[in-house]
């Protein structure tokens, strides 16, 4: 319960005395002042809490034990006991009895400055067992201060062991779902183990179909221009070289090397004259020429290749500076397989013979791309180009026409 930043807590306590005197002190004390607790979470928000006392008087042990034993849910967090009770049994034997019937409530003592006294009192209930004890003669603010922080340590151990219990409970109920779920996962091991390896099977048939239909696509434009067919294995050897350097992953080595066999697969609309032809190519066949990216594209769109083959297709004539065609692409959006195409596709471009001229060389290769590194070309996928070329010494497996 909260009012203007005052959290209020009922606190329940039991006060046994056979004395009436004593027994309107504690209702003079404890029932007519506000007692408030300030707590170091609470400081921060400037909150305190108020303990609102429910005191129940005893003159008896009897009376105080039915009090406990017939309570509900709402339990007694402190119990005070005379030692020296003149009806029945004695305060310790009643605290014996009070601790066998609630193992959680505070059990305080009142005893006079005894030695012999208090000796008993911790051979029969050591203080280890929640026990305390007040001298006589107390004042109020001894009781008080009993009161403020017992009942906090009260409070805090029902918490604990109300967050102990859930969970004890959420853990036993947890553990019997994951023995159910246990024995119904061995019950389909087998099982999953028999598809599993049925798919990996049918994955590694769709791997070699699909390897197989990029194969016949790369002779279907090896029919129609054998040049372009050595240059599309001759970009992608050196394309997956590059990606491999870069550090990429398995997936993106074989994303390129496989876009790289027909990313010229667009040519296949072209008219073979104009991709022969040995002299300069007009404005009108080289906007013809411009359109096999999209071309490309389109035919390999429709096919579900497990690598974006098609993308890289259609971007590898674009320049980061966003001068290259078809879409006119710039920087990063651009992907980066494309990039690296881009670099080998030019490369082998320029270091081979080429219908309207003889091949340039790989020195000029690499000089063209250095010039335009961070213009048309990708700086990195240049650098490692380079690399390769220069320490690392590759060559084109592939024989260049």
């Amino acid at each position: 319960m909260m009012a203007n930043g005052v959290v209020t807590k009922k606190i329940k306590m039991i006060a046994v005395d056979d004395e009436e005197s004593i027994l309107k002190l504690y209702s003079r004390i404890l029932k007519t002042e506000t007692l408030v607790l300030w707590n170091d979470a609470a400081e921060q928000t400037y909150e305190h809490e108020q303990i609102d006392l429910d005191l129940e008087l005893c003159k008896d042990g009897h009376t105080a034990l039915k009090l406990i034993e017939e309570n509900g849910q709402e339990t007694y967090a402190i119990i005070f006991i005379d030692v020296h009770l003149s009806f029945g049994e004695s305060g310790i034997d009643l605290a014996e009895k009070v601790r066998a019937a609630d193992k959680d409530i505070e059990i305080v003592l009142i005893t006079g400055d005894d030695q012999i006294e208090l000796t008993d009192i911790r051979r029969r209930i050591p203080p280890g067992n929640k026990l305390f004890y007040l001298l006589k003669p107390f004042n109020p603010q001894e009781i008080c201060q009993f009161v403020t922080s017992l009942s906090a340590q009260w409070q805090l151990e029902k918490q604990l062991k109300k967050m102990h219990n859930n969970l004890e409970n959420r853990v036993a109920q947890r553990t019997e779902e994951l023995m159910c779920a246990t024995h119904k996962l061995m019950d389909e091991v087998e099982t999953r183990t028999r598809v599993e390896e049925s798919l990996r099977q049918s994955l590694d048939n769709i791997q070699i179909i699909i390897k197989g239909t990029i194969q016949v696509i790369a002779k279907l434009l090896a029919m129609k221009d054998p040049y372009t067919a050595g240059h599309q294995r001759r970009v992608s050897e050196l394309a997956r070289e590059i990606a491999s350097q870069m550090e990429l992953e398995a997936y993106d080595l074989e994303a390129i090397n496989m876009a790289g066999l027909i990313h010229d697969i667009g040519k296949i609309s072209i008219p073979s004259e104009i991709l022969s032809k040995p002299g300069r190519l007009s404005k009108l066949e080289f906007d013809l020429i411009k359109t096999h990216p999209h071309i490309g594209y389109s035919i390999l769109k429709e096919i579900e290749f497990p690598w974006p083959i098609a993308e890289i297709v259609y971007q590898h004539h674009e320049y980061i500076d966003g001068s290259g065609y078809p879409q006119g692409l710039r920087g990063e959006q651009i992907t980066l397989l494309s990039r690296i195409l881009t670099v080998a596709d030019v490369v082998e471009a320029i270091a081979s013979d080429r219908p309207y001229r003889a091949a340039l060389g790989i020195e000029q290769s690499i000089q063209h791309i250095e010039e335009m590194r961070g213009v048309y070309y990708d700086p990195e996928v240049v650098d490692t180009c380079r690399y390769l070329f220069q320490e690392k010494n590759f060559e084109f497996k592939t024989k260049v026409l």
